[in-house]
Parts: structure tokens; sequence; C-alpha cells
């Protein structure tokens, strides 16, 4: 089943180029409801602490995100706010997970790790969307 996170994004960085801070927060209210300490990626470009990245969380279906496209909600043309995408690690490499996320329309990506806890910037080949692990 396809899963529609209706957060408030804000990626900022604490260390350049090594680590993340992701607030997810509600739309409409002013308290953080999460916060996870991520990984930049070794490749696309760099989110800077003066421009974060807001949106909209949407989960890929398939979670891997193993496909040629992943599309954004059928709905997404409804909603100010542009989409992340949240894939889910294994099957396939970093980068067909974002390129597939790229070419569907979303500005970001997350990729999160269900084995085990640890947090690592990724690397493959460049591609345009920010990432984090």
């Amino acid at each position: 089943m396809v899963v529609l996170v209706i957060v408030w994004f804000l990626f900022s960085f604490k260390w350049q180029h090594s680590s993340a801070l992701i607030i997810v927060k509600k739309l409409g209210i002013n308290d953080s409801v999460a916060k996870f300490q991520d990984a930049e990626a070794l490749f696309g470009p760099s989110i800077r602490l003066d421009s974060p990245i807001i949106g909209r969380v949407y989960a890929a279906d398939p979670l891997e995100g193993c496909v040629h496209q992943i599309p954004l909600p059928p709905n997404a043309s409804h909603f100010a706010l542009p989409f992340i995408c949240l894939t889910k690690r294994g099957n396939c490499t970093f980068g067909e997970k974002v390129r597939a996320a790229e070419l569907g329309g979303y500005v970001a990506s997350i990729i999160f790790n269900d084995q085990a806890d640890d947090i690592f910037p990724m690397a493959s080949q460049s591609c345009r969307p920010p990432v984090v692990f």
C-alpha cells in the first residue's frame, strides 16, 4: 500500500558534507514531531543551511524504489509543496533509486536503512536531486 506522509521536512546541516538533521513537522504546527540524524550522500548537490529543502514526503511504491520511474501521488498537482521520495535500502543501487525518483518529479530523496541503525554517506554516480540516508 502506498502511504502519503504529510509532513514538513527541513534539512539543515550541522557539519558540512557529512551529516544532516531532518526535522519533521506537521503542516500548520510549529512544534517538531520527530528528528532524525542522517548522512548526506557523496553524490548529488549539497543541502545548504541557508537553503533548506521543504516538502511533502511520499513513500515509493514499491518501497525499495527499484523501478525505472517512481510516480508522484495521483493528486500531486493539488499541493503547493514539492514532493520528497522515501525509499528503503536494498535490491538496487542508491543511484538507481535516486534516478527513479528524479524521473518521477521528486525534488529530493531519503533512503532509510531498515537493516541497521548505522548511517553513512552513500556513494554513486552524480545526480541532480539532493539525497540523505
